[in-house]
Parts: structure tokens; sequence; C-alpha cells
């Protein structure tokens, strides 16, 4: 039994000629014994069941609006020449969210999220990023809407941002999907009681989601 070809072929770039000699005289099966190769693993199709928590940066990671000298606790980064006060317990805050959301940026700062902000937070790898080509308007939010609502799709997801609107709330409201917006003081971001909320709110989903699991 001549090997199959399509076989012989994939393997000859990276087999020895030597090991390949009088290889077409052996069958398929004897031929990878031959090689100890072992067979690839089954590409798994992983799905993401986690919600999302769409994350502002200004007003929930780069705090403003405190008095001069009273900064509140964190370390100041200069990012493109401008100084933000980065919480200090911001980190690990986020790092508890991300365990039960998939944290998606959704800020005026777009890639420059990832490229200032996932090594101060000690973040495991970079996140999506939202673009709103332009859009930004600071001290307002509702220009993030329909970039948020296009990567949410029918997902249940979260919200922190420091400026949510009217429209803001509307759009959560009319959502068919569970939908949590949660509001930030800007001189004092994320705290402990908003992981909280976030998380009892994530368990909750998720109960209600294996309730209806057939």
């Amino acid at each position: 039994m001549r090997p199959n070809p399509a076989v012989q072929f994939e393997l000859s770039a990276r087999v020895p000629a030597r090991l390949r000699e009088g290889a077409a005289q052996r069958d398929t099966l004897s031929y990878l014994r031959l090689l100890r190769l072992k067979p690839l693993p089954p590409v798994l199709d992983v799905t993401e069941t986690r919600p999302i928590l769409f994350v502002d940066v200004d007003g929930v990671i780069s705090l403003f609006g405190f008095e001069r000298g009273n900064a509140p606790p964190g370390s100041f980064v200069m990012v493109d020449g401008i100084p933000h006060c980065i919480g200090s317990e911001c980190g690990g805050r986020f790092g508890r969210l991300a365990e039960r959301f998939e944290l998606v940026w959704a800020t005026g700062w777009e890639e420059k999220a990832n490229e200032y902000l996932v090594r101060l937070l000690s973040l495991e790898a970079d996140l999506p990023t939202l673009t709103f080509d332009g859009r930004a308007v600071f001290g307002t939010a509702h220009w993030k809407v329909e970039a948020i609502d296009e990567y949410a799709g029918d997902r249940p997801a979260a919200w922190i941002d420091d400026s949510l609107d009217e429209r803001c709330h509307a759009w959560a409201r009319n959502r068919s999907a569970p939908t949590l917006l949660v509001e930030t003081e800007s001189h004092e971001g994320i705290a402990d009681e908003h992981v909280e909320l976030l998380l009892d709110w994530a368990a909750k989903v998720s109960a209600g989601a294996a309730r209806r699991s057939p």
C-alpha cells in the first residue's frame, strides 16, 4: 500500500532525506510510526461567555477634578505631554473584574489605552479597543453608544464611565440583553463598591443564563 500523497507532501519539508528513503514502499500508518509523529490537537471553537465590561479611562482610571495639592492616591504619568493621575488601586480592581468580564476599552484614548495603561495596571494582555472616528467630546459619553452597541451585539454588557448622560441610559433601557451602567466621580474613579456591584451583577447574569440553558 502506497503512502497518502497529501501526508507525504506535508511531511517531506521537515523530514530528513535519510528517513524518507524507502518510505514510499511503506503504508501510511507505518510511515507515521517510523517518524514518531503525534497527531495535532483539534482546533477548539472557544466562544466568549462572559459579559462585556466597557471601560472608560478619564474619570475612571485617570483621575481629574480634585483640588490642587490634594491629589488622590496614585501616580502621575505623562501621555503625549499631558500629566495623568492614575489611581493607585485601579490595577487590582480591574484585575478582579477581568476574571468575570471581557474588558473592552471604550475611551477617547483609543489605542493609547493599551500603549500606556496595560503595563501600569498589570493587565495580562492588550484589550479590545473601540474606535470613534474623531467623534470624542470631552465631558459627554453618548458619542460612544454606536460603537459600544455594535460590539456588544446581544451579549450582556456593563459600562463604567464618569460622563453617562440620558442618551446612554436610554440605550441601556432599550437593550434586550442584561445591561448595567456604572457612573464614577472623576476625582475618585473606580472604587471597591463599583467592583462589588459589577461582580454581583455578573454573577446574577451567569446564574440566569445557567437557568435558561437546556
